[in-house]
């Protein structure tokens, strides 16, 4: 999907995912993620994920998407704010050439703005509201025509026109809760320190190309560094 970038928006937010699991047993439990979200006036786009944990780290994938360079930049810190060993102090990063053009459509707004064909099984709605001062239209899709064991029969978004920005997405269950959601809390209009766009400067910045062969240079040296040595032997008679 070619990008899309917006510029003159800026803002800070709070990105919280949510995800509903089922266990064997039938219980349900989930699982709450909060990372930080932001964009700058230049469209620069930041956003971070959990990406698992590594010893004892837990590790955060930070991914910036910047339209001035044409470049996106990923790399990734621990969650607690300690450095990384020396060797995970990396980010990769991928340009564009610079007469790449720049969607302005909003893709999105697109979307909302489609109505789903009236049926006997699908029900849209439509409504309005305000999340930390930014005004959003909403859409909610639900689709009783849905197999039966299907737990998700719907669909609700909240989006921002004005800050071209979706602020909710959630999955409707059968039993009318909600399922899985991203949303943005603690939304801040203000702008971000612009070093948060790019990798810290201890770390070193490759090349997709040039970090795989640093990758297939460690793989050679750590099986070198974990090889038995061989023991010649010859055999006698006697």
């Amino acid at each position: 999907m070619v990008p899309v970038f917006f510029t003159g928006l800026p803002y800070i937010a709070t990105e919280e995912k949510r995800v509903n699991f089922k266990l064997e047993d039938g219980k349900t439990f989930t699982r709450v993620e909060r990372f930080l979200k932001m964009r700058d006036s230049a469209g620069r786009e930041r956003s971070e994920a959990n990406t698992g944990t590594e010893g004892d780290f837990q590790i955060v994938s930070v991914q910036v998407i910047d339209p001035v360079s044409h470049c996106h930049f990923g790399w990734r810190t621990a969650s607690d704010g300690r450095s990384l060993p020396t060797e995970e102090q990396v980010a990769i990063v991928r340009c564009a050439p610079r007469s790449a053009v720049h969607i302005t459509v909003d893709i999105q707004q697109l979307i909302m703005e489609v109505t789903p064909s009236p049926t006997e099984n699908v029900i849209s709605e439509r409504f309005a509201g305000v999340r930390d001062g930014v005004s959003y239209v909403g859409v909610r899709n639900i689709n009783h025509g849905m197999p039966a064991d299907s737990d998700s029969i719907g669909v609700e978004i909240w989006y921002s026109k004005k800050m071209h920005l979706e602020l909710r997405h959630a999955s409707i269950l059968r039993n009318g809760s909600y399922g899985d959601s991203v949303e943005l809390l603690d939304i801040r209009r203000t702008e971000p320190d612009i070093q948060l766009f790019y990798p810290p400067g201890n770390y070193t910045i490759y090349t997709e190309s040039e970090f795989k062969a640093l990758e297939e240079q460690r793989i050679k040296e750590r099986d070198q560094s974990t090889r038995s040595p061989q023991i010649n032997s010859v055999d006698s008679v006697h």
